[in-house]
């Protein structure tokens, strides 16, 4: 056969209502694969507990990817939300279900010089953000942890957020379009249908 076929899921919504789904598929998904790594971006932690524990029945490894340690990101000048994995005790449990974390810097992430953009980053960003805000994250982790050495080269992962869920293989951050040694994003398992938080402003327009 020259094809595969397979469901993918759309969430009505962006957002982390639909974790529950999401690690659902990916899990069925990595056992249907034979996919052994899954990949979960988190800001704290707590969500690849949920999958941890979920997985904890099969012989799957979990791997928290996040920002760089204690990030602070800002709306409007105001400090929002700090962080990292910074929780000692989200840190034990995950040790104690044999999750590893891979924290640094973020690939897409703009150095900030006032009054001036990468628009190379920008680009990317924006392009990804036309799937919705959680497959830039699935990106960003399966580079993260390929360049950390937890991915080898044509190796097929799992990378979920929140909503979004990804079969990849990875690359480096400067070759990930390369055409040789290139990432590449083999299946969506699911997305959100609606970008109700990256296009926020229309569907609250539109509700309105």
């Amino acid at each position: 056969m020259n094809k595969i076929k397979t469901d993918i899921t759309y969430f009505k919504k962006e957002g982390r209502m639909n974790i529950d789904d999401t690690f659902n598929l990916v899990k069925r998904r990595a056992l249907k694969l034979n996919i052994k790594k899954i990949f979960v971006f988190s800001a704290n932690g707590e969500s690849v507990l949920e999958i941890a524990k979920l997985c904890s029945d099969c012989e799957l490894n979990i791997y928290a990817v996040t920002f760089p340690y204690k990030q602070k990101f800002y709306k409007n000048n105001e400090e929002v939300i700090e962080t990292g994995i910074v929780n000692d005790d989200i840190k034990k449990m995950l040790q104690e279900l044999d999750v590893k974390i891979i924290q640094g810097v973020m690939p897409f992430q703009d150095i900030i010089i006032p009054d001036a953009k990468d628009v190379k980053l920008s680009t990317i960003i924006n392009t990804l953000s036309l799937f919705g805000g959680g497959m830039q994250l699935c990106i960003e982790a399966v580079i993260m942890a390929f360049e950390e050495g937890v991915i080898e080269e044509g190796e097929e992962v799992i990378s979920c957020s929140a909503d979004t869920a990804i079969v990849a293989s990875g690359s480096f951050k400067r070759l990930m379009f390369s055409p040789f040694e290139g990432m590449e994003i083999k299946e969506i398992i699911c997305k959100p249908r609606n970008l109700t938080l990256t296009r926020e402003g229309k569907y609250n327009q539109e509700n309105s």
